[in-house]
C-alpha cells in the first residue's frame, strides 16, 4: 500500500501508518480491561476515538489540541490509563 501511495502522491510525505497507530491505542484499551465498554458504550468509544484523530491535527497544534481535550475532561476518568499511554508514547 505504501508503494501505491508513493506512486499516486509523489509529493506527499508519508510518516507513519495510521492503522498501526490506531491498533496500538486499541491494544491499550483492551489491556486496561475497557474492551467491552468500548464495544458497547457508543459515547465512551467516541471519546476515545478522539485520541487517534489527533493524528490529523497539524503538527504544530498537536500538543495544544491534546491539552485542550484533557482540560475539557473529554476523556472518561476510567480511561485515564489509556490517555496516559497515548501521552507517553
Amino acid at each position: 500500500m505504501i508503494t501505491v501511495l508513493r506512486n499516486e502522491f509523489p509529493d506527499a510525505r508519508l510518516r507513519d501508518c495510521f492503522f498501526h497507530f490506531t491498533q496500538c491505542i486499541l491494544r491499550a484499551i483492551n489491556s486496561k480491561g475497557l474492551k467491552q465498554r468500548y464495544e458497547t458504550d457508543v459515547e465512551f468509544a467516541l471519546k476515545l476515538r478522539m485520541l487517534p484523530a489527533v493524528a490529523f491535527v497539524p503538527t504544530e497544534s498537536v500538543v495544544e489540541v491534546f491539552e485542550t481535550l484533557c482540560e475539557n475532561e473529554m476523556f472518561p476518568p476510567e480511561a485515564q490509563e489509556v490517555v496516559d499511554y497515548f501521552e507517553d508514547t
